[in-house]
């Protein structure tokens, strides 16, 4: 069976890599913070594939995308998470089949902000509960 984790990651990463407002914004998604990263960025920072078939071969999957500022104002990284939350849903997901998934259903667990006086940033985290099937 193939890595489904870099399947589930490429399509959240191609959709954000394209958002238009995002990349008018400048706003680059990573893995892994790169050395040359530039303030505000996305973060893909968690996935977990649980494998198990929830039902009639569909499985599950969690995905959290954070976000980095490095102002104490959370007004930036509450536009960046309202453009992520309007770009990201099942028909985006599914654009791109040739990944092998199939996005079933697709739902926000949760939405925090929380900033860092002392080092003056921001954080933003956005949760994600996603049921896909393996396309054969």
């Amino acid at each position: 069976m193939k890595n489904l984790i870099w399947h589930i990651q490429k399509s959240f990463f191609q959709i954000l890599n394209t958002n238009e407002k995002l990349v008018n914004l400048k706003v680059m998604t990573y893995s892994s913070i790169a050395s040359n990263a530039k303030f505000p960025y996305i973060l893909i920072s968690f996935i977990k594939d649980f494998g198990d078939d929830v039902f009639n071969k569909k499985k599950q999957a969690e995905i959290k995308i954070s976000i980095f500022d490095n102002c104490e104002s959370i007004k930036n990284i509450s536009n960046i998470i309202d453009i992520i939350q309007d770009c990201i849903n099942i028909d985006a997901l599914n654009v791109n089949q040739e990944n092998g998934i199939n996005f079933v259903s697709l739902e926000k667990q949760s939405c925090e902000i929380s900033n860092n006086i002392q080092y003056n940033s921001t954080c933003g985290l956005i949760s994600y509960n996603i049921i896909y099937e393996v396309l054969e």
